[in-house]
């Protein structure tokens, strides 16, 4: 439900409902003992809804409907080894009547407006996983590659584009995390790295240069140093550390540009810790 009360007069009181039937299913299928592969299909919906900031009056105060999703994937994992933990999947989804978001200036306002404007198709690989060795050293890892793009578009809504790239949606995500321990006398030292790659990506649907990301890297570190016998800990750490600064929105208002830069800058800290059993 939702109501309009931005313009005075007219006042507007308008409400909808929607409902669908869903569901999924699966196959898995152990190999060795060691590996399970899986596939699955899942039909599912996003219930619609009314624009959050209509500001050009009530022919803008319009309900969008739900959109559906398609979705295919083709898995493995393993499931019993000692030294190696992985998933992978493949992944397919089709959306039809996609909710596609755009933002413009309209005289003095800022109008955002949600309209079922596009057919899309996103397919994919997702990996991730741990390395494990018996020398105290592990490695998390996480890798994710999308190709997604807009295949059909209703309607020209403001510059959108078949082919255009969903918002916030980067071709690569990656992340790799070593982790090292050993023990001094009586302590536990943990040092920890990781690292994070994003690629470049879109603010908004609308896929020019305005409402381009670059992409993103960072790097933080920690040094733990830990007493098992009295439960307590010291945590050393750097987070960005090579302090990135890099936008977490950007929309294209035509003709300019609203960009959200605030991400954590460089930060050093130590934090300790203690924990108490009960009696």
């Amino acid at each position: 439900m939702g109501s309009l009360h931005y313009f005075v007069p007219p006042k507007a009181h308008r409400s909808d409902s929607w409902n669908d039937i869903t569901g999924d299913v699966s196959l898995t299928h152990e190999i060795g003992g060691s590996w399970t592969v899986y596939g699955s299909f899942a039909r599912r919906y996003q219930a619609g809804g009314y624009p959050p900031r209509p500001y050009e009056g009530l022919d803008t105060f319009v309900a969008f409907d739900p959109t559906y999703a398609d979705s295919f994937e083709l898995g493995v994992k393993s499931v019993s080894s000692t030294s190696l933990i992985v998933r992978m999947s493949l992944f397919h989804v089709n959306y039809t009547d996609l909710a596609v978001q755009t933002n413009e200036l309209a005289g003095d306002e800022f109008l955002t407006l949600v309209q079922n404007a596009a057919e899309s198709t996103a397919t994919g690989l997702e990996l991730e996983g741990k390395v494990l060795t018996e020398k105290g050293i592990t490695l998390d890892f996480a890798l994710g590659l999308v190709d997604a793009e807009m295949s059909n578009v209703y309607q020209h809504l403001y510059r959108i584009r078949p082919g255009d790239k969903p918002a916030l949606t980067p071709n690569l995500t990656l992340s790799l995390a070593p982790r090292f321990t050993w023990k001094v006398s009586r302590y536990m030292l943990v040092a920890d790295l990781r690292y994070y790659h994003r690629s470049a990506m879109f603010g908004q649907v609308i896929n020019d240069d305005l409402n381009a990301m670059p992409p993103v890297d960072l790097m933080s570190a920690s040094l733990t140093v830990a007493d098992p016998r009295v439960d307590w800990e010291i945590r050393l750490y750097g987070d960005n550390l090579t302090d990135e600064l890099f936008p977490l929105a950007r929309l294209d208002l035509d003709p300019t540009v609203l960009s959200i830069l605030s991400n954590d800058r460089r930060e050093f800290g130590i934090r300790f810790s203690k924990s108490y059993r009960p009696r």
